[in-house]
């Protein structure tokens, strides 16, 4: 479980319904942003670039993680608008800082969750990130290594990996200036040297895996699935206090029963009791 009884508790106290019309805008870039959108209905669209960067969010999505990578920031990064009649859940952000802060959990799924529209708002320091498809993005940053490093703290990248907040740059010689350096936004290629986190506040993602090995190893499992029926399970949910996060996806609180099929590649949220639902359902 990422959030704690009180956490929860504090965000559905928190927690106000809002509703949009077609064209209202959620947020603006540059724009202050101080809240945290769960779409219950409707389709919201993340304008994160030119005409062919729109990300389209509908029932259970969050807009957005990114907006909360740093927690000093109260700015939007995109613009977030109502493509259809939008109803949403809105925490606000005064709220979510505390717990972004102290729960490390927490703040890894923000992370993680993070890295597509990070990608396409910075194409040319997230380098090849930024042309990877959604599912194989999340797939791919799922087992990454969420690290927040202090200044004294040794870092490698063996497989590569990315910069979100803060600056990483190659260990050198006393007296030498570092000529590699990262900073946020930014991908970071293999390499056997050590790195060390800059002065400010650092989080960075360690991949586990090459991205060219990767995609390789994805486009061969795709091709081998290709044209077989793969079942998605409709999941209801009911009125419950206790959620647990997935990527880009939250349910805080609802009244009535409705069904969720996530994308492919992204987890179902685990809700108690959610299994035994599941087997009655089968039953009848």
């Amino acid at each position: 479980m990422c959030l704690t009884r009180d956490e929860l508790s504090a965000l559905l106290a928190a927690t106000k319904e809002r509703k949009f019309k077609p064209g209202d805008t959620l947020f603006s870039k540059d724009g202050k942003f101080d809240g945290l959108f769960v779409v219950t209905r409707g389709i919201v669209e993340e304008r994160v670039g030119g005409e062919n960067m729109t990300i389209l969010r509908g029932l259970g999505s969050i807009v957005s993680f990114a907006n909360m990578v740093n927690p000093d920031s109260k700015k939007a990064l995109f613009t977030a608008a109502a493509r259809t009649d939008v109803t949403a859940n809105c925490i606000p952000t005064q709220t979510l800082e505390p717990i972004l802060r102290k729960n490390a959990k927490f703040r890894e799924i923000v992370a993680k969750s993070s890295i597509l529209v990070l990608a396409k708002l910075h194409p040319g320091t997230a380098k090849e990130l930024a042309t990877m498809e959604e599912n194989s993005l999340n797939e791919f940053i799922a087992t990454s290594e969420f690290k927040m490093p202090g200044p004294k703290d040794k870092l490698r990248f063996p497989n590569g990996g990315f910069c979100l907040l803060g600056s990483v740059r190659v260990i050198v010689a006393e007296g030498s200036e570092s000529k590699e350096k990262y900073g946020e936004n930014s991908y970071i290629p293999p390499s056997d040297k050590e790195f060390a986190a800059g002065k400010k506040d650092t989080v960075v993602l360690v991949f586990t895996k090459k991205m060219e090995t990767f995609v390789k190893e994805h486009d061969v499992k795709h091709k081998k699935s290709h044209g077989k029926h793969k079942a998605s399970i409709s999941v209801a949910f009911e009125k419950e206090r206790e959620v647990d996060i997935g990527f880009n996806r939250l349910v805080i609180e609802t009244e009535r029963k409705g069904s969720y099929i996530p994308p492919a590649g992204q987890p179902y949220l685990t809700v108690p009791g959610q299994e035994a639902n599941r087997e009655e359902e089968s039953k009848s």
